[in-house]
């Protein structure tokens, strides 16, 4: 019988701490489709191997979708500051440049 109500204890307390449940549900991540396949996508691959139950859905777009208006719930993109009623945390940083060969400079920019 002590084993039993030691057994019950311990059963509410995961309950009370909420150590009794999985991780599992929807997640609607949204993110530029250029951060998508070699940025993002190793990771996602990742985290679907650790949390199986949790779906998680890429919305690839250049649009900014509202976290606040219920559009998505994570949203990635590139940013020199962060408004709104937005909570934001710098991931890295991400140096971009432009490139062309020598004969399309010469030819056709102006």
């Amino acid at each position: 019988m002590a084993e039993e109500a030691e057994q019950r204890i311990f059963a509410a307390r995961k309950r009370v701490k909420g150590l009794d449940r999985s991780e599992s549900g929807k997640i609607r991540f949204s993110l530029a489709p250029t951060l998508a396949n070699d940025i993002v996508a190793p990771l996602i691959a990742k985290f679907r191997d650790r949390f199986p139950e949790i779906d998680i859905e890429v919305r690839r777009t250049s649009e900014l979708e509202s976290i606040i208006n219920d559009k998505t719930d994570i949203s990635l993109r590139a940013a020199h500051e962060v408004t709104d009623d937005v909570v934001a945390r710098k991931l890295m940083q991400l140096d971009l440049g432009i490139y062309v060969s020598e004969y399309y400079f010469e030819n056709y920019v102006p």
